[in-house]
């Protein structure tokens, strides 16, 4: 009976009906015991979290722990985030101070800091959680020295993690400057030639000598950065703006979803036919999202390769709607009007306590959190009543 539960649950899980999947795990789990139970649940758990049903893997996780078996940290670290996807931090920043990993704990000390707007001890903590070990991605890590904050002929800013971090700690490439002589970036995307106009950095090569390195995430830790500057920074090309002619309307920009092979990528993936219904009489709705499967209604697709081309559309749009990924980093950075929708655990960029609230970060981004977690009904009816208010007051 397990065994034929078992293969259910993997046929619908290859199928992508996660929900589906998870309920019959859960069930098998009722009939076993021990640590067989304690694996059903844990499979039943990612599926609802795949899912999108945190509410149902928050449930599945208090179950395995309520078994008093296989029980350690990690358990502790799931149970912390679960319960900041559902908005209960209080609860949450107790279980993460039981995590016995120093790293993961000071991780999540970090996003707590910057939730109460301490931004220079967040990057400090942020700091100890990386423990040297740098977010290098799939780039060939350079193995030269790091920067000790002193005066050198050359030093390169080494881009980490996604483009939405490249973006934001691009705000202080220019605060190197004053340190070096040259100034070079290394990454491997189109943000590269971004940066080369609006900064006037160099491109890094390997045969460039006495250089020293800065990973662009430890920026404002070692330039001890008090708060962050919320004025725009980067600059879209004109000559390339005249590629995306404007008529009459308003022109709202729309992304659905961020990498889909982050961890969180189901957290914050907006349902991309409620959002078009929402604003679709508000003005041309223009399809931001590089990767998609399909052409939806009511949305326009305009052609858009490189960064420069994605800010220079993005900066012909009155108004940005997002979910928590690098376009709205990008849109921000700009200081286009962004609306952000955001689930309850969203990114430090975007921390706030409010239902509605302004990033710190950036001059004019909105911040709407979800009126229930894991539900986008109420941020979308709220994008609605923002975008009105915004293109009204133009």
């Amino acid at each position: 009976m397990i065994d034929i539960l078992n293969n259910f649950a993997l046929i619908l899980h290859e199928n992508k009906q996660y929900e589906d999947a998870g309920t019959i795990l859960q069930i098998a789990s009722k009939y076993v015991q021990g640590s067989g139970k304690f694996a059903l649940l844990a499979n039943a758990r990612l599926c609802f979290f795949l899912a999108n049903q945190v509410p149902k893997a928050f449930e599945c996780l208090e179950q395995q722990i309520a078994l008093g078996i296989n029980i350690d940290w990690q358990i502790y670290r799931d149970k912390a985030n679960y319960l900041r996807y559902l908005d209960r931090l209080e609860e949450s920043e107790y279980y993460s101070d039981l995590i016995e990993d120093e790293s993961v704990k000071n991780l999540a000390k970090s996003w707590y800091l910057h939730k109460q707007g301490k931004f220079k001890k967040a990057f400090e903590y942020a700091e100890l959680g990386r423990n040297a070990n740098y977010w290098w991605g799939a780039r060939p890590r350079l193995f030269l020295p790091l920067w000790d904050k002193k005066s050198h002929k050359n030093i390169v800013i080494f881009a980490e993690s996604g483009h939405g971090d490249e973006i934001i700690f691009a705000r202080y490439i220019n605060d190197i400057k004053p340190y070096c002589k040259n100034l070079y970036y290394y990454t491997d995307n189109s943000l590269l030639d971004v940066f080369i106009r609006n900064f006037q950095v160099q491109k890094y090569e390997s045969n460039i000598t006495d250089c020293v390195m800065i990973p662009a995430m430890s920026l404002p830790y070692l330039l001890e950065k008090e708060n962050p500057s919320c004025d725009p920074y980067i600059t879209a090309r004109e000559d390339l703006k005249l590629k995306y002619p404007k008529d009459n309307r308003p022109r709202i920009g729309l992304c659905f979803h961020g990498d889909v092979t982050h961890f969180e990528t189901t957290l914050r993936t907006l349902p991309y036919k409620e959002l078009i219904d929402a604003h679709k009489d508000l003005g041309q709705l223009v399809n931001l999202q590089k990767d998609y499967d399909e052409q939806y209604e009511n949305l326009d697709y305009l052609p858009f390769n490189q960064w420069e081309d994605t800010f220079a559309l993005l900066d012909t749009c009155d108004v940005v709607i997002t979910c928590d990924t690098s376009i709205a980093h990008a849109a921000a950075s700009l200081g286009r009007t962004v609306i952000l929708l955001m689930h309850a655990a969203a990114y430090f960029t975007w921390n706030h306590n409010d239902p509605i609230g302004k990033s710190t970060w950036y001059k004019d981004v909105y911040c709407v959190k979800q009126t229930e977690p894991c539900k986008w009904e109420g941020s979308i009816k709220i994008s609605r009543q923002l975008t009105q208010q915004i293109l009204q007051g133009q």
